[in-house]
């Protein structure tokens, strides 16, 4: 006899719930849940010590293609997190595993593969970076960024949070999940535990294995998504989900806002705004009780962040924030508003000082005319004083710092190889350079990638017989872009992952020749490239926006008599493009122009003239 989905349901919330603990934690936590229901108690345990008995997690010291495992971080429901040396880059990483059992499932696998396919397309400082997918003995492993930090859920157990680093923390989970959403991602579990701060409150959201793709979504893979996911199963963390999300609805962006709603009153009070005594009672809070307010629980909440935090956790999708730009903004006039209001306090803090030393030097509003004359020339004269030794420090500085012999600066070589290196490209992180090298021999330039700071040799990417030059790195830092030069006046646009493996042709292009790079510049988005190209050698090089699927479309159209447009540069926004270009074929010398670009369903396209800077 099959389980009814009402039952699976129930066993599925405790079980994953479970899943996130140590495992010397599990079983308390299982006893207090299911405390009114033995059956369900039993039938959750029957289901963590199949999972006990069929895990075997790699070993310390074990090397997987080129990771050495260093240490077991963590383990949840749908992996576990090892600390691993990337023993070709020499650098440390992240290596999640899906858990033995879990290979076992179909569905769990495509789930885990799906999370690095949803997070790897995400671009984004506040979310954790994906660097690639391994296999090992048929188990996929992704690779991620090595996080230095703790989560907010260790965080929160120390109370509540400062307002103003609730609203920081805040707002950049928001800009996170706006960066998801515009990608038609939604993250279906956020919690404290998934949200990472790191250095200077930093905010790194982990862990999109179970988001959803909205967006491209054919009658094929909408029937895959439906099938992965059981009938009756509810995925996420109950006390973060929102009410749409429990009773099994089609989620949007919305739904990561109302958990995002529950993290913020969490971090802002020291406590869930849904409670009960088991996960059923804690999933019947979030659909029927309005939790009380921010303010209630701790006084020194703002009234305004109580309003937003509210806002958040409305039950209707309808009566929420829409995006979580809108949330994002929402914070920042916050965050505007108490700056102004701490500099108003502190100048009437000083104010008050300044009247209560009057006051001690027996000068009285109620005075005579004349004790008034003499109360002015009081203040006439510490305004003098203060001047005085305002201008006097600043002048003295200035004196100092003019006497001051500057730094002897000493030039470093980042590469001391022979042959010729050119074409220098720095990693989004700055800890790696790619470059063009003719290597030992001098006979054909190829791609390579060295680490800053290190005395080995550098990586080589590619190892075609054709010339490669002009290494651009993605905004990601997985992949490099460049130019391979092919005969008959032909080059290819190339990518290849930056940690090595197969190159990949984007498009063909004519050969810019002589003309000075670089010709490739990414979009911030990482979805396209703005190349230097001409659609014949007889044409002038224009600049082309080429996107990762091939796809080219013009974007500058130079007079017919000049060399043309190259160097690509584009604003971190994307909406500004700047370039050189040389109008007179006979003078060596260029100008700089740009260009406003806007982003539209089809790409960045142009929006005005080119101008000249």
């Amino acid at each position: 006899m099959s389980m009814i989905p009402e039952r699976w349901q129930q066993i599925r919330v405790v079980l994953q719930d479970a899943l996130e603990l140590p495992p010397h934690q599990r079983s308390g936590f299982v006893a207090k849940a299911c405390s009114d229901d033995p059956a369900l108690r039993q039938e959750v345990e029957s289901f963590l010590a199949l999972e006990d008995e069929v895990r075997f997690p790699p070993t310390i010291g074990e090397t997987i293609s080129h990771y050495r495992i260093v240490a077991e971080l963590g383990s949840g429901g749908m992996g576990v997190v090892y600390k691993a040396e990337d023993v070709r880059l020499q650098r440390f990483v992240a290596l999640k595993f899906l858990p033995e059992n879990l290979c076992k499932d179909r569905k769990a696998v495509q789930r885990f593969e799906r999370e690095a396919r949803s997070a790897s397309s995400l671009n984004h400082p506040n979310i954790c970076t994906i660097y690639e997918v391994e296999e090992h003995e048929t188990q996929p492993v992704i690779v991620m960024e090595l996080l230095h930090g703790e989560n907010l859920k260790h965080r929160i157990r120390k109370g509540p949070l400062p307002t103003d680093e609730v609203i920081d923390l805040g707002t950049q989970i928001a800009d996170a999940l706006e960066a998801a959403h515009i990608k038609g991602i939604i993250h279906r579990d956020i919690k404290p535990a998934n949200i990472f701060v790191v250095g200077q409150n930093r905010v790194k959201v982990l862990d999109f294995g179970l988001a959803k793709a909205l967006s491209n979504v054919g009658a094929e893979d909408q029937r895959e998504e439906e099938s992965l996911t059981m009938e009756g199963a509810v995925l996420g963390t109950s006390s973060y989900m929102s009410p749409e999300q429990v009773r099994g609805e089609d989620l949007d962006g919305r739904s990561d806002l109302f958990s995002l709603g529950v993290v913020l009153y969490e971090l802002t009070t020291g406590k869930r705004p849904f409670v009960g005594k088991n996960r059923i009672t804690i999933l019947d809070a979030i659909l029927h009780v309005r939790p009380e307010s921010p303010t209630a629980v701790n006084p020194s909440v703002p009234k305004e962040l109580d309003t937003i935090i509210s806002k958040a956790l409305e039950k209707s999708p309808d009566l929420r924030y829409q995006h979580a730009s809108e949330l994002r903004s929402d914070l920042q006039q916050l965050k505007r508003k108490t700056e102004s209001s701490s500099k108003r306090f502190q100048s009437a803090s000083d104010l008050a000082f300044a009247r209560e030393a009057l006051s001690d030097s027996g000068i009285r509003s109620t005075a005579t005319p004349v004790r008034r004359r003499k109360w002015w020339y009081a203040i006439i004269t510490i305004a003098i004083l203060i001047l005085g030794g305002v201008v006097g420090s600043t002048l003295w500085f200035l004196r100092v710092a003019h006497n001051t012999p500057e730094p002897n600066l000493t030039a470093v070589p980042l590469t001391t190889y022979l042959g010729f290196q050119s074409n220098p490209s720095f990693s989004p992180d700055g800890n790696q350079v790619a470059f063009a090298w003719n290597g030992d021999k001098q006979d054909n330039f190829d791609i390579y990638v060295k680490l800053i700071g290190t005395s080995g040799p550098p990586l080589r990417l590619t190892t075609d017989p054709f010339p490669d030059y002009d290494p651009a790195w993605s905004p990601d830092g997985r992949f490099i872009a460049f130019v391979s030069c092919r005969p008959r006046n032909k080059s290819a646009v190339m990518i290849i992952p930056a940690l090595g493996g197969p190159e990949r042709k984007i498009a063909e292009i004519s050969t810019p020749g002589e003309e000075p790079g670089p010709h490739l510049a990414w979009s911030p988005d990482g979805n396209s490239l703005v190349i230097s190209d001409r659609d014949s050698l007889t044409d002038p090089l224009s600049l082309f926006l080429l996107s990762i699927t091939g796809e080219k479309r013009r974007l500058t159209f130079p007079p017919a008599s000049s060399i043309g447009d190259t160097s690509p540069a584009l604003s971190p926004d994307g909406h500004t493009l700047a370039f050189s270009r040389r109008v007179d074929p006979d003078i060596n010398l260029g100008d700089l122009y740009t260009l406003n670009l806007v982003a539209t369903s089809e790409g960045l396209k142009p929006a005005g003239q080119v101008k000249r800077i």
